[in-house]
Protein backbone atom coordinates (compact mmCIF):
# COMPACT_ATOMS: atom_id res chain seq x y z
CA UNK A 1 0.00 0.00 0.00
CA UNK A 2 1.23 3.38 -0.90
CA UNK A 3 0.22 6.56 0.48
CA UNK A 4 1.19 9.97 -0.81
CA UNK A 5 1.43 13.27 0.65
CA UNK A 6 -0.62 15.92 -0.76
CA UNK A 7 -0.18 18.96 1.77
CA UNK A 8 0.24 22.38 0.79
CA UNK A 9 4.09 22.62 2.20
CA UNK A 10 5.38 20.32 -0.63
CA UNK A 11 4.62 23.75 -2.79
CA UNK A 12 2.63 24.28 -5.99
CA UNK A 13 3.21 21.36 -7.99
CA UNK A 14 3.11 23.97 -11.12
CA UNK A 15 6.29 25.25 -10.17
CA UNK A 16 10.02 23.82 -10.24
CA UNK A 17 10.67 24.27 -6.92
CA UNK A 18 7.77 21.98 -5.66
CA UNK A 19 8.20 18.68 -4.83
CA UNK A 20 5.43 17.35 -7.05
CA UNK A 21 6.78 19.21 -9.97
CA UNK A 22 5.91 17.22 -13.01
CA UNK A 23 9.10 18.46 -15.32
CA UNK A 24 8.31 18.22 -18.84
CA UNK A 25 11.10 16.51 -19.71
CA UNK A 26 10.09 13.47 -17.63
CA UNK A 27 12.96 14.12 -15.16
CA UNK A 28 11.84 12.12 -11.78
CA UNK A 29 10.68 15.02 -9.20
CA UNK A 30 11.41 13.54 -5.61
CA UNK A 31 7.94 11.28 -5.11
CA UNK A 32 8.44 9.49 -8.17
CA UNK A 33 12.02 8.55 -7.43
CA UNK A 34 10.55 7.25 -3.90
CA UNK A 35 7.70 5.35 -5.57
CA UNK A 36 9.83 3.95 -8.11
CA UNK A 37 13.04 3.01 -6.23
CA UNK A 38 11.07 1.21 -2.89
CA UNK A 39 7.92 0.68 -5.42
CA UNK A 40 10.38 -1.57 -7.45
CA UNK A 41 11.33 -3.52 -4.30
CA UNK A 42 8.67 -4.16 -2.57
CA UNK A 43 6.54 -4.79 -5.61
CA UNK A 44 7.99 -8.45 -5.54
CA UNK A 45 6.13 -9.25 -2.08
CA UNK A 46 2.88 -9.21 -3.54
CA UNK A 47 1.35 -12.01 -5.52
CA UNK A 48 -0.68 -10.32 -7.86
CA UNK A 49 1.65 -6.48 -7.50
CA UNK A 50 -1.71 -4.44 -7.24
CA UNK A 51 -1.73 -2.03 -4.48
CA UNK A 52 -4.09 0.63 -3.01
CA UNK A 53 -2.86 4.04 -3.60
CA UNK A 54 -4.13 6.78 -1.28
CA UNK A 55 -3.16 10.26 -0.95
CA UNK A 56 -3.50 12.17 2.35
CA UNK A 57 -4.48 15.56 3.31
CA UNK A 58 -5.81 16.86 -0.10
CA UNK A 59 -8.86 18.66 -1.63
CA UNK A 60 -10.41 16.27 -3.40
CA UNK A 61 -12.64 16.74 -6.54
CA UNK A 62 -15.62 16.99 -4.52
CA UNK A 63 -14.37 20.06 -2.72
CA UNK A 64 -13.88 18.41 0.61
CA UNK A 65 -10.20 18.27 2.53
CA UNK A 66 -9.34 14.54 2.66
CA UNK A 67 -6.99 13.02 5.59
CA UNK A 68 -7.32 9.61 2.92
CA UNK A 69 -8.30 9.00 -0.74
CA UNK A 70 -7.73 6.84 -3.57
CA UNK A 71 -5.85 9.01 -5.67
CA UNK A 72 -7.22 7.08 -8.38
CA UNK A 73 -10.58 9.13 -7.81
CA UNK A 74 -12.45 6.22 -7.25
CA UNK A 75 -14.39 6.27 -4.30
CA UNK A 76 -14.56 2.19 -4.14
CA UNK A 77 -11.08 1.97 -3.60
CA UNK A 78 -9.99 0.80 -6.89
CA UNK A 79 -5.94 -0.72 -6.79
CA UNK A 80 -3.74 -0.08 -9.22
CA UNK A 81 -1.64 -2.28 -11.26
CA UNK A 82 2.17 -2.48 -10.15
CA UNK A 83 4.64 0.44 -9.66
CA UNK A 84 3.60 1.94 -12.97
CA UNK A 85 -0.01 1.95 -11.91
CA UNK A 86 1.14 4.17 -8.72
CA UNK A 87 3.37 6.50 -11.14
CA UNK A 88 0.49 6.87 -13.46
CA UNK A 89 -2.43 7.27 -10.22
CA UNK A 90 -0.14 9.82 -9.06
CA UNK A 91 0.32 11.77 -12.14
CA UNK A 92 -2.96 12.10 -12.59
CA UNK A 93 -3.80 12.97 -8.79
CA UNK A 94 -1.86 16.26 -9.14
CA UNK A 95 -3.97 17.41 -12.30
CA UNK A 96 -7.75 16.93 -9.40
CA UNK A 97 -6.21 17.27 -6.00
CA UNK A 98 -5.47 20.82 -4.28
CA UNK A 99 -2.77 20.19 -1.81
CA UNK A 100 -3.89 21.71 1.73
CA UNK A 101 -3.08 21.93 4.87
CA UNK A 102 -0.81 19.85 7.50
CA UNK A 103 1.01 16.50 7.90
CA UNK A 104 -1.18 13.90 9.50
CA UNK A 105 -0.49 10.14 9.30
CA UNK A 106 -3.06 8.76 11.78
CA UNK A 107 -6.32 8.20 9.14
CA UNK A 108 -3.76 6.53 6.56
CA UNK A 109 -2.91 4.51 9.29
CA UNK A 110 -5.85 3.34 10.93
CA UNK A 111 -7.23 2.56 7.45
CA UNK A 112 -4.13 0.00 7.02
CA UNK A 113 -5.15 -0.94 10.45
CA UNK A 114 -8.67 -1.60 9.64
CA UNK A 115 -7.47 -4.12 6.39
CA UNK A 116 -5.14 -5.80 8.09
CA UNK A 117 -7.66 -6.54 10.95
CA UNK A 118 -9.83 -7.64 8.84
CA UNK A 119 -7.44 -10.22 6.99
CA UNK A 120 -6.16 -11.74 10.42
CA UNK A 121 -10.47 -11.90 11.41
CA UNK A 122 -10.73 -13.81 8.25
CA UNK A 123 -7.72 -15.75 9.52
CA UNK A 124 -6.31 -14.55 6.09
CA UNK A 125 -2.27 -15.60 5.62
CA UNK A 126 -1.24 -11.99 4.10
CA UNK A 127 1.07 -9.33 5.39
CA UNK A 128 0.81 -6.35 4.61
CA UNK A 129 3.72 -3.01 3.85
CA UNK A 130 2.57 0.63 4.25
CA UNK A 131 4.95 2.91 2.47
CA UNK A 132 3.90 6.41 3.52
CA UNK A 133 6.09 9.43 1.18
CA UNK A 134 6.05 12.97 2.90
CA UNK A 135 7.61 16.02 3.00
CA UNK A 136 7.14 16.78 6.70
CA UNK A 137 7.05 17.22 10.46
CA UNK A 138 4.33 15.29 11.84
CA UNK A 139 1.57 17.49 13.33
CA UNK A 140 -1.33 14.50 14.68
CA UNK A 141 1.83 12.87 16.67
CA UNK A 142 -0.72 11.73 19.02
CA UNK A 143 -3.22 9.93 16.93
CA UNK A 144 -0.21 8.27 14.93
CA UNK A 145 0.92 6.83 17.91
CA UNK A 146 -2.24 5.29 19.00
CA UNK A 147 -2.68 4.00 15.54
CA UNK A 148 0.64 2.67 15.46
CA UNK A 149 -0.05 1.00 19.09
CA UNK A 150 -3.16 -0.51 17.44
CA UNK A 151 -0.94 -1.48 14.54
CA UNK A 152 1.61 -3.19 16.63
CA UNK A 153 0.09 -6.97 16.86
CA UNK A 154 -0.92 -7.00 13.33
CA UNK A 155 0.88 -8.20 10.46
CA UNK A 156 2.21 -4.60 9.25
CA UNK A 157 5.14 -2.96 8.35
CA UNK A 158 5.36 0.70 7.85
CA UNK A 159 8.03 2.66 5.52
CA UNK A 160 8.10 6.07 5.84
CA UNK A 161 10.08 7.97 3.35
CA UNK A 162 10.95 11.71 3.74
CA UNK A 163 11.26 14.44 1.13
CA UNK A 164 12.50 17.70 0.90
CA UNK A 165 14.52 19.26 3.74
CA UNK A 166 12.09 19.34 6.36
CA UNK A 167 12.97 17.69 10.09
CA UNK A 168 12.01 14.23 10.45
Amino acid sequence: MVAVDFTASNGNPRTPDSLHYIDPSSRFNAYQHAIMDVGEVIQFYDFDRCFPAWGFRGRIMDGTISHCFNMNGSASGVEVERVQGIMATYASALNHVALTGLTLFGQVINNVVEIAGQSLYYNSCKYFVLLIITDGVLTDLQDTKDALVRASDLPLSILIVGMGGAHF
